[in-house]
């Protein structure tokens, strides 16, 4: 991701939305976990769904409260006690949240950490921000989400590098 960042100097890429860059939602696709699900459960849907990661909401509004790596997982190694897996997604979470990641290589500008967790974003964010925030916080997705801040979709980083590739449309002729 930082050499993405280092790629982006054409200036109008940089001030699209994700929407204009051709970055879609696709609600329907996407795996969600409820914050009261069980640990373990979750695990066995992002392999039933070969996801490496799920977007955690709030049971009851359905707005993005987290995020549960499947593949982050493996780092744990001996501190994971396989009796938590029995925990709620939210329990688990909170008793291996790894400290915020708020330093990378490149400076972000502060308003994407303004505006919530620093793991999501919308449509209508700048291209330019959503590299940033990626390499920042060195992340490998964004969640999408709505106004609502429920979970609508995914940008990866595989996406953006798609966008840099083939224009704006992020499609190619293929």
């Amino acid at each position: 991701a930082h050499h993405m960042a280092l790629l982006l100097d054409d200036a109008a890429l940089a001030r699209r939305s994700l929407r204009e860059c051709g970055v879609r939602a696709a609600p329907d696709a996407l795996v969600v976990a409820r914050g009261t699900d069980v640990a373990f459960d979750v695990l066995a849907r992002c392999q039933q769904r070969s996801v490496s990661a799920v977007p955690v909401v709030d049971a009851a509004s359905g707005a993005l409260t987290g995020n549960f790596s499947c593949s982050e997982l493996r780092q744990l190694g001996s501190e994971l006690a396989i009796a938590d897996l029995a925990l709620p997604v939210d329990a688990f979470l909170a008793r291996y949240a790894a400290a915020g990641r708020t330093e990378g290589a490149v400076r972000m500008p502060r308003a994407a950490l303004a505006a919530g967790p620093p793991f999501c974003t919308t449509l209508d964010a700048s291209f330019e921000l959503v590299v940033y925030k990626c390499v920042a916080l060195r992340l490998h997705r964004l969640w999408l989400v709505d106004d609502a801040r429920k979970p609508i979709g995914v940008v990866s980083l595989t996406d953006l590098m798609r966008v840099l590739l083939f224009g704006a449309t992020g499609a190619s002729d293929d």
